[in-house]
């Protein structure tokens, strides 16, 4: 039979290794706000891009513009792998 290990403390960590994870804690905080603004920018983004959409089908002259149509559907292609990428 084996005897059971007796429990293994936790080392206190050296002020340079709580100075580095602390670093890296705020490293990480700061790439997660970054992260979520650019989430919400294309967010923004997106509702702006349907808006424009909606005026663009309600004006006969530019719903009939193909250039126009072709950057609507260009723009939205963008804003989705934007939002996707940023998942």
């Amino acid at each position: 039979m084996v005897a059971p290990r007796p429990p293994t403390l936790k080392s206190t960590p050296t002020p340079e290794q709580a100075l580095r994870d602390g670093y890296h804690q705020a490293i990480l905080g700061n790439a997660m706000d970054v992260l979520q603004t650019k989430r919400q920018r294309a967010e923004g983004l997106r509702q702006r891009y349907l808006a424009i959409n909606i005026n663009v089908q309600n004006n006969p002259e530019l719903n009939n513009n193909a250039q126009i149509h072709h950057d609507l559907v260009t723009t939205q292609n963008n804003i989705e792998t934007a939002l996707r990428n940023l998942q």
